[in-house]
């Protein structure tokens, strides 16, 4: 009996410090580390994107830049539709998925873009990328085309990029 006390009182005492000890103890730590890179995440893409043009002010920035080369004669300015950067480009949309609808996941990053035709000589069509190139803000390039028409006026058709994290965009 004494031996079966003594092995009792000592499943007791394994029991009692297996209670003491958290068995989830691990799982919080690696909650918290993870919590902590997210947070770091969140703060290096903070400071991104105050490096960006909003997307509320990119067709602002466009019209001020084309209003300083006189020489340009803007033929149109229009928004593309809103995506994710995660999303599939139109022509390789997945099957059953529409193209150029965005997820409403949180943290996601938004591509807003702008299509814009200008005409004018080379050189000032130049003037206007040189300086779209040299903006504070930060702007992608999608693509380029320029298409000579009745010299000395050549069209120039630029596809830029901001991104965000708000999906809203102001239509032009």
């Amino acid at each position: 009996q004494q031996a079966r006390m003594a092995a009792a009182q000592a499943q007791i005492q394994t029991l009692a410090a297996a209670r003491a000890s958290d068995p989830d103890a691990i799982n919080r730590a690696q909650l918290a580390a993870l919590k902590e890179k997210i947070a770091q995440a969140d703060s290096r893409l903070a400071s991104f994107q105050q490096g960006l043009v909003s997307s509320d002010r990119m067709a602002e920035v466009l019209r001020d830049i084309l209003s300083r080369n006189g020489g340009l004669n803007l033929v149109s300015l229009r928004t593309l539709p809103v995506s994710t950067l995660s999303e599939a480009t139109p022509k390789a949309a997945a099957p059953g998925k529409a193209a150029g609808t965005a997820t409403d996941a949180k943290g996601a990053i938004y591509k807003h873009g702008v299509e814009v035709t200008v005409e004018g000589s080379y050189g000032a069509l130049l003037s206007y990328v040189t300086e779209l190139e040299g903006l504070h803000w930060q702007v992608y390039w999608g693509r380029a085309a320029l298409a000579a028409q009745e010299y000395p006026v050549s069209r120039l058709t630029l596809t830029l990029y901001t991104m965000s994290l708000e999906k809203t965009w102001l239509s032009v």
